[in-house]
């Protein structure tokens, strides 16, 4: 099964306003990494939707909360170092393509509507990794704290997706 065809289906549906969020934008994110490694090497670490806190040094702890691991439906709790958890939900797998896609479950972060992917491609002898997302922040107030505004948002997470390549690389960069 090709999932290229399904992640596009579920982006396009993210990105369809509905009534109630017409007049928040949405917005995405887009972070990659080449990594000196097999593919099927990265696919291997990146993968475990419940390993995340085995490769990203902001996440101290995941624990599966529901379902079972890398299988849809499965939900994890991500506890944030010194910091809040939030919950995620394994939307899909595709092993053969080596892509994920999960949505944002609950999250004190000011985001919503997030859905996200990874991929692991053949980059030369090597490896890239694909982590994008689309969401919309929550606060819709004409005057939304600067904290909190559409640039936040996307550096919050441009934040967040660069730390974990970058450990990503580190760790299996040959």
């Amino acid at each position: 099964m090709k999932l290229l065809p399904t992640v596009l289906c579920l982006l396009a549906a993210a990105a369809t306003p509905g009534l109630v969020q017409a007049d928040r934008n949405l917005l995405s994110v887009v972070e990659t990494v080449d990594i000196n490694a097999a593919p099927a090497a990265v696919w291997s670490q990146i993968s475990d939707f419940n390993g995340m806190a085995a490769w990203h040094p902001a996440i101290a702890d995941s624990q599966l909360v529901s379902g079972k691991n890398n299988e849809a439906g499965a939900a994890r709790e991500l506890q944030i170092k010194d910091g809040p958890s939030l919950t995620d939900e394994l939307v899909s797998i595709d092993d053969t393509q080596r892509v994920f896609i999960y949505r944002l479950v609950d999250s004190p972060l000011p985001l919503t509507d997030y859905l996200s992917s990874v991929t692991v491609k053949s980059r030369g002898e090597g490896s890239e990794v694909i982590w994008t997302a689309t969401f919309r922040r929550k606060n819709v107030s004409a005057s939304t704290p600067k904290e909190e505004n559409d640039q936040a948002a996307i550096a919050l997470l441009s934040g967040v997706y660069r730390a974990g390549l970058d450990n990503l690389k580190k760790m299996l960069d040959n």
